[in-house]
């Protein structure tokens, strides 16, 4: 992931200490490569007691299941692109209703901060997407065992135990 070549003039970079790390800088125009995280956001879909999924159809955590997620397009606000997103691979129309959680994703290729949004689905007919190969809705209470990231710990399993004073999940 170290740029060997700057990206602005296309000199030489080397290994410099800035800000108390080691980073590749520019030994010409002095552009510094700043490695950050990626911005994905995901949809936490619920029906009742039921949550969306998909099976996962790339890397990383190939045949998993997962809340619809992916990486934030340079010119659209994390709500946006969750809902785009779930229409990718899902097929189905949804509206968000609220952040639920700010997850840390180390795993994959590239690390992400995840929005996690809670969202209502507005059609119903799955189409899973390329990305995907199944889209599916799956019960609070019967989850499967694959899930992928920290969807489970994380996200799910705590709605699932939840008592909210008789509401069930919080939802």
């Amino acid at each position: 992931m170290d740029a060997r070549h700057c990206q602005l003039c296309g000199s030489p970079t080397e290994a410099a200490a800035i800000e108390g790390r080691e980073r590749r800088r520019c030994t010409t125009c002095g552009w510094v490569q700043w490695l950050n995280p990626a911005a994905a956001a995901a949809g936490l879909v619920l029906l009742e007691r039921r949550v969306l999924l998909v099976r996962r159809a790339i890397a990383p955590c190939h045949g998993m299941w997962a809340l619809p997620a992916g990486f934030q397009e340079i010119d659209e606000p994390a709500a946006q692109a969750v809902e785009r997103e779930v229409r990718e691979e899902c097929g189905i129309v949804v509206s968000v209703e609220a952040l639920h959680d700010l997850v840390w994703v180390p795993e994959g290729h590239r690390p992400a901060n995840v929005a996690v949004y809670r969202c209502k689905p507005l059609t119903f007919d799955l189409h899973p997407g390329p990305d995907v190969l199944d889209a599916a809705w799956f019960e609070l209470d019967e989850l499967p065992a694959e899930l992928a990231f920290s969807n489970g710990p994380r996200i799910l399993w705590p709605l699932r135990d939840a008592d909210a004073g008789g509401r069930g999940a919080g939802l």
